[in-house]
């Protein structure tokens, strides 16, 4: 498993109340041991506590998986509402991005950005915000920077009524022109 990321925010409104975001990049529930335990994973977001956990590359019901449906799993663990994205079909099975949420969204986008292995962009509506995910491209920086403009239009489209919390695996350095353009 890679680095969890995981910040608290406060939504602006007077009655503000404390949102905790958790980005992490599952790699299908395999750790760095190579051994593949959901459990684990379920564990590491449980001691997180977030209102939101925003998980990259997760598999549903692929062979590398033995099968196993690992939203739905992880939601079983964590206690949490699932919502998958796919990015690809995989191995008899998806690929792709998914949030684990306290509350059921209220509505839910799934948009595909551009690539030779295509990503997809997950933005969920919440009661008192949006929150989105995605993964982006690894190939290179022009299919990174393609998707950060329809991402961007996609949030600035979600902003008009409440704030938005954006989450995901860039795939770039910190000084790169992709969170550079992230940060706009």
């Amino acid at each position: 498993m890679s680095a969890i990321t995981s910040s608290s925010f406060f939504l602006p409104q007077a009655d503000a109340a404390e949102v905790k975001l958790m980005s992490f990049n599952v790699r299908h529930c395999e750790g760095m041991d190579r051994k593949l335990d959901i459990a684990r994973t379920a564990a590491a977001i449980k001691a997180e506590d977030p209102d939101f956990a925003c998980l990259q590359e997760l598999d549903w019901c692929t062979a590398r998986v033995g099968g196993v449906d690992e939203p739905a799993e992880l939601a079983r663990l964590t206690g949490m509402h699932a919502t998958f994205a796919k990015a690809i079909f995989y191995a008899g099975g998806q690929y792709g991005v998914m949030m684990l949420s306290r509350q059921k969204p209220l509505r839910v986008e799934q948009l595909p950005l551009p690539g030779k292995e295509p990503r997809v962009l997950l933005l969920c509506e919440f009661a008192d915000c949006w929150v989105g995910t995605t993964h982006l491209s690894v190939a290179g920086e022009k299919e990174r920077m393609d998707s950060i403009a329809i991402i961007k239009r996609a949030v600035a489209e979600a902003g008009r009524t409440k704030p938005v919390f954006l989450t995901g695996d860039w795939n770039s350095m910190p000084d790169s022109k992709v969170l550079k353009g992230i940060g706009e």
